[in-house]
C-alpha cells in the first residue's frame, strides 16, 4: 500500500526531474536497478506514456472533426488546408500508437512474473 502512495504522490506532483529520472531507469535499467525502484520508474514512465496517449488521442479527434467539418462544406478549403490538417492528424494517430504500444509492452514487463505464476498454477489445475 505504501508503494501506491509513493507512486501515486510522484504522478500528482508532476516533477520533471523524477520522470526523467525514472526514464532513464526504465531505458537503462540492468542489474543495478533491480528491485523497488526499478518497479516504480516503470510504472511512473507507463502512467506518463497513458497521459501522452490520451492528450495525443484528444487531438487526433479533433483534427478528425475539423476535417470532417471541411469536407461536409461548413468551413471553407480556404481557411483551413486540408493537407497539412491530414499531416497533423496523421502525426498525431502516430503518437498515440507508438505511446499505446510502448505502453503495453512495459505493463507486461512489469507483470510478467505474476503472469508466469498463473500460468504454472493453471497448469497444475489442467492436470
Amino acid at each position: 500500500m505504501d508503494e501506491y502512495k509513493e507512486v501515486t504522490y510522484q504522478i500528482g506532483s508532476f516533477n520533471f526531474e523524477k520522470l526523467k529520472l525514472a526514464a532513464k531507469k526504465v531505458i537503462f535499467s540492468g542489474k543495478q536497478f533491480i528491485g523497488k525502484e526499478e518497479v516504480n520508474a516503470k510504472v511512473v514512465f507507463a502512467d506518463f506514456l497513458l497521459t501522452i496517449n490520451k492528450i495525443s488521442s484528444m487531438i487526433f479527434y479533433m483534427l478528425d472533426n475539423l476535417l470532417w467539418v471541411t469536407t461536409v462544406g461548413m468551413l471553407g478549403e480556404n481557411i483551413i488546408n486540408v493537407k497539412r490538417l491530414k499531416f497533423w492528424k496523421m502525426v498525431f494517430n502516430l503518437i498515440k500508437n507508438w505511446s499505446q504500444w510502448g505502453r503495453a509492452i512495459l505493463l507486461f514487463r512489469i507483470h510478467r512474473k505474476s503472469l508466469i505464476k498463473i500460468e504454472k498454477s493453471l497448469d497444475k489445475h489442467r492436470d
